[in-house]
């Protein structure tokens, strides 16, 4: 009999034999449920090596290459487990420290540590290209067709856990599909190679683009850090001797400018994003 059998067997049952119901249930559910919340022993010894490099990125979110450099951290393990648990939004510590054959405890050990060190490590990773740089990525931009750009500028979202103080104003704006959960708000700018060079980090989801500009850092200091280039962003930025962004469509439009605009969303930010 399967275990829905049972269960309804044991429902339906008269008190008379209740007790005998009772020593059968446990000796055929609790079988399963252990089988289904066994650990994943060797799951990164014999199946994380099955996998090509494309699997490898969806799962971890990075390349081999660049997780053999993070082993210098702590151990492969470590890193793939830290990897799995921040790369996929539903899954739990329960799920990670099955799959990964080590307890809830170590993992949240695993996460916090690794965290805190990349954290710490965020100002000699993220930072401004060098004039060298500069001159090679204003080079692949103008074969975009934007010559003097080294990068652009954007806003995107954080899900993070209800606030206890003042939850509604880290609902997103639009309110639709991811962006309607509880978020913050982070300011990021990338190359045309997606590396990340600047990031400004804590207001909350509800608030514009053009705010979190105003009062980032990198608006008072944007025409010292980009000297002669420029930055691409779209119609939520102001526009700026260092910020181009589209022309607003009041319905007068040459088409010089609407064809600047199609090139300036669809070829240049949505392809960096």
């Amino acid at each position: 009999m399967d275990l829905l059998g049972i269960l309804q067997s044991s429902s339906s049952s008269s008190s008379s034999t209740s007790d005998e119901n009772v020593e059968v249930i446990p000796n055929v559910i609790l079988p399963e449920l252990l089988q289904e919340l066994s650990k994943n022993e060797n799951f990164v010894e014999n199946t994380v090596p099955l996998y090509n490099e494309q699997q490898f990125i969806q799962h971890f979110r990075l390349s081999r290459q660049l997780v053999q450099q993070l082993k210098r951290i702590t151990s492969e393990k470590c890193i793939l487990a830290f990897l799995w648990f921040s790369a996929n939004e539903a899954v739990s510590l329960r799920d990670v420290a099955d799959r990964f054959d080590i307890s809830v405890s170590t993992l949240h050990n695993i996460v916090d540590n690794v965290a805190k060190f990349l954290s710490n490590k965020a100002n000699e990773v993220i930072v401004w290209p060098s004039p060298v740089e500069c001159r090679r990525i204003c080079e692949e931009f103008t074969q975009m067709g934007f010559p003097g750009v080294i990068g652009c500028i954007d806003g995107t979202h954080i899900k993070i856990d209800t606030p206890s103080e003042d939850a509604e104003s880290y609902i997103n704006r639009k309110k639709i599909s991811f962006y309607s959960k509880v978020n913050g708000k982070m300011e990021v700018v990338c190359d045309n190679n997606h590396l990340i060079r600047d990031v400004f980090i804590g207001y909350p989801g509800s608030v514009h683009d053009a705010r979190v500009f105003r009062n980032s850092p990198l608006c008072n200091s944007l025409a010292e850090v980009c000297g002669e280039w420029s930055l691409l962003g779209d119609s939520a930025y102001p526009t700026l001797r260092n910020l181009l962004t589209p022309y607003k469509d009041t319905g007068n439009l040459s088409n010089a400018q609407k064809k600047f605009n199609k090139k300036l969303i669809a070829e240049c930010l949505l392809n960096i994003q």
